[in-house]
């Protein structure tokens, strides 16, 4: 009796574990393009985390497979940093477990810097780099000078100039490498000019044909912050407001919205509406 329960164990463990794995990568992405601003979203990305973890775990798949696997479980995170309402002590360890996942994707998909092992690989790779950099840049950004300059020297800079200039990768995600280069050399002494020009390429070259503002709002939020770093208010509060006034018109923002969806090709309503409240909070700081 005893040897036919223990025999029942490991089948059962078998197929749990058989069952865990059953799952497939573009699963666990369709779950992660289903996240909510709630408190059921927020739950529901600790098991995209997990799923995407196990995957990258299983020895059973492609680099290519378990790489887009820790990719989701960098998403992961760093989509609850962002919206979480926790303490910004709490963000910044969502944000550095972000980071580690990307990290670990990136040394398994990469030969040098820029150069996957495998060509076919070449976007997931930058994809990786791009969220590695973001993930990281948001948990830096309120570390002092001197580690800014320290992570930004050894981490960030090397990544963004080969997705840009290696990779040829500047268009993705709405320009995401050029509004993340930017970002990051606001975050360090002496960047603000620097800063300035890669948001202004980031918010002209993803400006919409029809409402003639950023389809994406974070890049006119990052953009107004470096014009006010320099000093440049009047500009800052112009392009605020052409983007504030089109968002008073829901069709229109979700105009907007939609041609950032169809770049971006993962893009909620949610998050342009969250993008918008940026927006109207520094043309606030401004009055």
């Amino acid at each position: 009796m005893r040897d036919l329960l223990n025999l029942f164990f490991i089948l059962t463990l078998s197929f749990c574990s058989f069952a865990s794995f059953a799952i497939s990568i573009e699963e666990v992405e369709e779950q992660f393009k289903q996240r909510t601003m709630d408190d059921s979203g927020f739950e529901s990305m600790l098991d995209v985390e997990s799923m995407g973890l196990e995957i990258y775990n299983s020895k059973n798949l492609s680099d290519a497979v378990r790489a887009r696997g820790i990719l989701i479980a960098c998403r992961a995170k760093n989509f609850r940093g962002e919206y979480l309402p926790v303490s910004r002590s709490e963000q910044k360890i969502e944000f550095h477990e972000g980071t580690n996942h990307c990290r670990n994707g990136i040394k398994l998909l990469e030969k040098k810097l820029g150069t996957p092992k495998n060509p076919e690989d070449g976007q997931t790779l930058a994809k990786l780099y791009f969220w590695y950099t973001t993930v990281f840049g948001r948990w830096f950004e309120d570390e002092s000078k001197f580690s800014a300059l320290k992570y930004w020297n050894s981490e960030v800079k090397p990544i963004l100039e080969s997705l840009i200039d290696q990779m040829e990768m500047e268009k993705m995600l709405g320009w995401g490498p050029h509004r993340a280069l930017g970002r990051a050399y606001y975050s360090i002494p002496a960047g603000k000019s620097k800063s300035l020009r890669f948001m202004k390429k980031a918010y002209m070259k993803s400006r919409s044909k029809n409402h003639k503002v950023s389809v994406y709002p974070l890049n006119t939020y990052f953009y107004a912050e470096s014009l006010i770093a320099k000093g440049k208010m009047d500009e800052a509060r112009k392009i605020l407001e052409a983007t504030l006034t089109l968002a008073e018109d829901e069709e229109k923002l979700r105009e907007l919205n939609a041609e950032a969806e169809k770049l971006y090709g993962d893009y909620r309503w949610f998050e342009t509406l969250h993008e918008i409240e940026l927006c109207r909070e520094v043309l606030h700081s401004l009055q």
